[in-house]
């Protein structure tokens, strides 16, 4: 069930926007109504259908972690290959993620494995320098392995976060982390949530898109 955001503003039109986990969210002007948003809504009922659709095409898109295949790690392309007799179970070196001939077979769980200890490193370092940064400081971040949600925030002030970010560049996943900081001030997606988000990063309209676009691309 898809879930919907109403964002009030000083705006004078109502727009629609699907996000990567299918929810929608409406913008409009601060005297709008929920009659007027549900009819919103009907009324492009076929298009917000047919934008879940191709959400679901894109970040569906797999891997099938064969030679020569194309990773990213923090932004940076790493392409697939197996070598024989690696001292490691995968090594990422020279644009390359060597993984050993003999466990080629078991080549996915490699591949997430090595994220997700890459991200208990590099992603939850780069989050307490952001929240250090912004001075929003939660009780603590964790590593999930949420693949539809980039992250969340609890009313205890805990912050997950996805390995399936730590392909992305530092750019688009600190969206991710001031996004969640917000959190720890509104645990809503009201005007208020989102004038925070604006105000720490005035940019961030921009990131979302880029990862609305290249979301498939970076799927581990």
């Amino acid at each position: 069930m898809s879930q919907v955001t109403v964002i009030k503003s000083n705006r004078k039109t109502i727009s629609i926007q699907v996000d990567l986990e299918k929810n929608i969210i409406v913008r409009g002007p601060n005297q709008m109504t929920k009659t007027q948003i549900d009819k919103h809504l009907e009324k492009h009922r076929d298009w917000i259908i047919k934008k879940q659709i191709e959400v679901e095409k894109h970040t569906s898109k797999a891997h099938e972690y064969k030679e020569g295949e194309m990773f990213y790690l923090l932004g940076e392309e790493r392409r697939l290959t197996f070598v024989k007799d690696l001292k490691y179970a995968l090594i990422h070196k020279d644009g390359l993620f060597k993984v050993d001939y003999d466990s080629k077979e078991h080549t996915r769980n490699i591949i997430f494995s090595f994220y997700k200890n890459y991200a208990k490193h590099a992603l939850i370092k780069r989050a307490w320098e952001v929240a250090e940064k912004v001075n929003l400081k939660p009780e603590k971040f964790k590593i999930s392995s949420a693949e539809k949600r980039w992250g969340s925030c609890s009313g205890r002030g805990n912050i997950n976060l996805s390995f399936h970010l730590i392909p992305f560049p530092f750019r688009i996943i600190d969206y991710v982390i001031i996004h969640e900081l917000a959190h720890l001030i509104y645990l809503d997606h009201s005007k208020e949530f989102w004038d925070i988000v604006h105000k720490i990063m005035p940019d961030y309209k921009s990131r979302v898109d880029w990862m609305h676009e290249h979301a498939a691309t970076y799927k581990i």
